[in-house]
């Protein structure tokens, strides 16, 4: 059954084609990147590919730092407990709590790295 969401998602796979990509973070755990021209961010985190727009990636980032911020800590680090929501319809990554900060800290890295691209871009500009 193709729903709208579905149709959405082949747009942007569609538009991703013609992307002009620039890294703002990779790593062992994964990678994140940005597209120059459409502002659409794809990132790698694990086993896990996320497509997302400027506005799902903010949303993504705050949503895994409340949760990183608010663990209780009743389980051990290796036990799968942190569920993160994704923009995606009834998606959501399983994470320890090791993974969730490593994903954590991989995210603000990568919204750095964009700070900065867009501070230097002003400059130049």
């Amino acid at each position: 059954m193709v729903t709208e969401y579905n149709k959405e998602v082949c747009s942007i796979i569609k538009n991703l084609m013609d992307c002009e990509f620039q890294s703002l973070y990779f790593g062992k755990e994964g990678y994140i990147i940005r597209c120059k021209n459409c502002g659409y961010y794809q990132v790698a985190f694990l086993s896990v590919l996320l497509n997302l727009s400027h506005s799902e990636f903010n949303a993504l980032h705050n949503i895994v730092k409340f949760k990183c911020g608010h663990y209780s800590g009743w389980d051990t680090d290796n036990t799968k407990n942190v569920i993160i929501q994704t923009p995606g319809p009834e998606t959501f990554i399983l994470l320890t709590i090791t993974e969730a900060r490593q994903f954590m800290n991989m995210l603000e890295e990568a919204d750095n790295e964009a700070k900065a691209l867009l501070l230097i871009d002003m400059f130049n500009a």
